[in-house]
């Protein structure tokens, strides 16, 4: 036990980034005996935040040189298993082009590393090689056996592959010693107010819980996933993920009240803010009203005139004219039946694709959307201007400590890399949240 209780337990960190996993775990009594990150900037603002440097590629590691851990930690890259990258996964293709024959390959086969395609038996090679990185956490894990495999992914890793790559992560884990429990948790519902929904696979030995088949409930992808794999013969248990209920922080709760003036949309990036607001796409829209008018909104229910600004240039804002309400509101378009969401003080707005009509869900009503690893996302403020999110506020709304942000910022980690190693980390209250029922499960 620790000197205040806690429990006192080793863990090892794969793909650690800046480490999401490390901040969680610390806190609950953790101590990291080894973290592996190969991106350059990660590894700078990892020796800086926590004094020692990473492994680099834990595939140039080998498995006896890896210390005794009880948790070993992984959130293995996510592009090729997100709807945004190549859903390529686990995918092997078969380099001969008469053949070009595609398959997924279990881990008894990637260890031998020679893979040859099932139809032409010629060679084969990964479609995108950190779709293999599973089965680093997989070599890891056999070798090392800790209590407990923590993983963390994007929710497309439930489909990729047409569900044949859930299929593989579940079957290896039961076949080097772990039933499995998996489920969607949405970073919105654990102090942070980001909308950033992940898939968070736990693993125990099979010497410390029994297994059980996973009690289902509901028709979603995660629910339609796990019957799938029952049917298979996966060696399931039923893991006591915490629970999501209520939304108690709003992104206008975290934001910064003194921002630099270059986190503002400047004119030419404001021109392409405006193509959000086409007069042939929103409803009861009207010509130009005055110079700085773009048009007019009446919304239902509201006598008050609702006028589309663009005020001074740096961003289009629909306020209120009348009533004393000076709330400033921005209308954008979605593929939606009403054609468009308005967004006040404190949502926040992809502006990834400024000019398309096709896009939902652009505007995030009191939360932040999904952070990416570059910074597609504004937010309102009360001077009726559009400013980015700021490296700070990302950092708050993955649940990291100001002072995280600050040594790093002020040790020259540049505000792209600073969005970047943000978007790519996994949200600290979440694994906050994981590791209590963990250990209240009595798994470490």
């Amino acid at each position: 036990m620790g000197s205040e209780g806690n429990i006192w337990f080793k863990y090892v960190s794969l793909f650690s980034g800046i480490g999401g996993f490390e901040q969680a775990l610390n806190g609950k009594g953790g101590i990291c005996v080894m973290a592996s990150e190969v991106d350059k900037y990660a590894n700078t603002a990892y020796e800086l935040i926590y004094g020692k440097k990473t492994v680099g590629d834990i595939t140039k590691v080998r498995s006896m040189d890896v210390p005794r851990h009880d948790i070993l930690t992984a959130g293995f890259p996510c592009p090729t298993f997100s709807v945004a990258g190549g859903r390529d996964g686990m995918m092997y293709k078969c380099i001969n082009p008469r053949c070009k024959h595609e398959f997924v390959i279990d881990f008894e086969r990637y260890k031998m590393r020679n893979v040859r395609c099932t139809e032409c038996c010629d060679e084969a090679k990964p479609k995108d090689i950190r779709g293999m990185l599973f089965y680093e956490v997989a070599r890891v894990a056999e070798y090392a056996q800790p209590k407990v495999v923590l993983m963390e992914n994007v929710k497309g890793l439930i489909s990729s592959a047409k569900g044949e790559t859930m299929r593989v992560i579940a079957e290896t884990m039961n076949k080097i010693g772990y039933v499995i429990d998996f489920e969607s948790i949405n970073s919105k519902y654990f102090d942070v107010a980001q909308n950033r929904e992940r898939i968070f696979v736990v693993c125990v030995r099979k010497d410390l819980v029994q297994s059980e088949e996973w009690r289902i409930k509901g028709k979603n992808v995660v629910a339609n996933c796990k019957r799938n794999l029952l049917n298979l013969g996966v060696q399931s248990f039923n893991f006591d993920f915490p629970a999501q209920e209520d939304v108690n922080v709003s992104l206008i709760d975290i934001l910064e009240e003194s921002v630099d003036k270059r986190f503002y949309i400047k004119e030419d990036a404001s021109a392409e803010i405006l193509k959000m607001l086409d007069a042939n796409g929103l409803p009861d829209m009207v010509g130009k009203l005055e110079t700085d008018c773009i048009g007019r909104i009446d919304v239902k229910g509201h006598d008050i005139l609702k006028r589309v600004y663009s005020p001074n240039g740096v961003s289009p804002a629909l306020t209120t004219m009348q009533g004393g309400n000076q709330e400033p509101k921005v209308a954008v378009l979605e593929a939606t039946k009403k054609g468009y969401a308005v967004a006040g003080v404190g949502d926040s707005i992809n502006i990834k694709f400024p000019s398309s009509k096709t896009r939902r869900g652009r505007v995030g009503h009191g939360v932040c959307h999904t952070l990416e690893t570059t910074n597609y996302l504004v937010t309102l403020t009360h001077e009726w201007k559009v400013r980015k999110i700021t490296p700070k506020e990302c950092f708050r709304l993955q649940g990291f400590r100001d002072e995280i942000h600050e040594l790093l910022h002020e040790n020259g980690i540049s505000n792209a890399q600073l969005y970047k190693t943000a978007g790519n980390a996994v949200t600290v209250n979440v694994i906050s949240a994981l590791m209590d029922k963990i250990i209240e499960g009595g798994y470490i």
